[in-house]
């Protein structure tokens, strides 16, 4: 490329008119919370669920009586209380998290008017699903 080139190039770019700005995103903020309370909350109850079974199980392989642990145990009676006060935490935590966002997804919308139900079909790499206003 000539400098002349270059330069005519430069000048083209220098005279175009800037882009356009961006649209505004006119997504409720109401639904955005209330979908990433759910979701957080959904990670939280199942990770919590899954420690729970994680501590059930080192609890049935304790051999404990009246919850007196013979000295060898007490490891695994301290890795058991380890992990089933995380997990209640978590789960019931989780549950509440999710249980506030679902009024915000639920009335997100409430105020836009819908013309009439509808709902389509999607396709992209990897997914399937439908969508819709009703």
């Amino acid at each position: 490329m000539s400098a002349l080139a270059a330069a005519a190039f430069l000048l083209a770019q220098a005279a175009a008119p800037p882009p356009p700005p961006p649209e505004p995103d006119d997504t409720d903020p109401r639904l955005i919370f209330g979908w990433t309370a759910i979701g957080v909350g959904s990670a939280a109850t199942v990770t919590g669920a899954i420690l729970g079974v994680i501590a059930l199980a080192r609890y049935e392989s304790l051999s404990c009586e009246n919850d007196l642990c013979p000295p060898d145990q007490h490891d695994d009676a301290e890795a058991f209380n380890d992990l089933r006060i995380p997990s209640g935490i978590l789960t019931v935590g989780g549950i509440l998290v999710a249980g506030i966002g679902i009024p915000f997804v639920v009335f997100a919308n409430e105020d836009a008017e819908v013309d009439e139900p509808r709902a389509e079909l999607f396709v992209g790499p990897g997914q399937l699903g439908l969508k819709g206003h009703f």
